[in-house]
């Protein structure tokens, strides 16, 4: 989980395909792997992160402990289908302000109002994904039905054919 320190969020905005498509682990195997408690710490200081950013010096509107630990165990609750670079992608878009701003306040449901703001951006991630993959299947396909079209068309291909009849 090293990797997926707080401060090396921004790595991931520069890899947004990466971060969807790639092998990180999901929350759930997170979970798994290390206990719920370690995953929701690890949330909870991503999420106190921008808890600090957000809102600098203002004490009076930043949210508790309490309630950063609510909503870092309603993320692993809800969103344990995300892959642990997702997560970070989310945070540093969400800490560029790509989910709008947080007009002095920030809580647990704008978080997770901007996390699901973010799935339909995940979504459409993965279809540009498949998308080019498919593309990439059909040229493949296309030159190996060219590759052995000039093969059917080689004295090789024609003497062994005759052995065959």
């Amino acid at each position: 989980m090293a990797a997926f320190n707080p401060s090396k969020v921004h790595y991931f905005a520069s890899q947004p395909e990466r971060c969807v498509c790639g092998i990180s682990p999901s929350l759930k195997l997170l979970c798994d792997t290390y206990g719920k408690n370690k995953v929701c710490l690890w949330i909870a200081s991503l999420i106190g992160n921008i808890n600090l950013m957000a809102l600098g010096s203002d004490t009076s509107k930043k949210m508790t402990a309490e309630q950063i630990a609510d909503c870092a165990k309603g993320i692993v609750s809800n969103y344990d289908i995300l892959k642990a670079a997702e997560l970070m992608l989310f945070i540093s878009r969400l800490k560029a302000g790509k989910y709008g701003k947080f007009y002095g306040v920030i809580d647990g449901m704008t978080i997770c109002n901007a996390l699901n703001d973010y799935l339909k951006e995940r979504n459409e991630i993965l279809c540009q994904a498949h998308n080019k993959l498919q593309e990439s299947i059909q040229e493949k396909n296309k030159v190996m039905i060219e590759k052995w079209n000039e093969y059917q068309n080689t004295l090789e291909y024609a003497e062994m054919t005759k052995k065959w009849d």
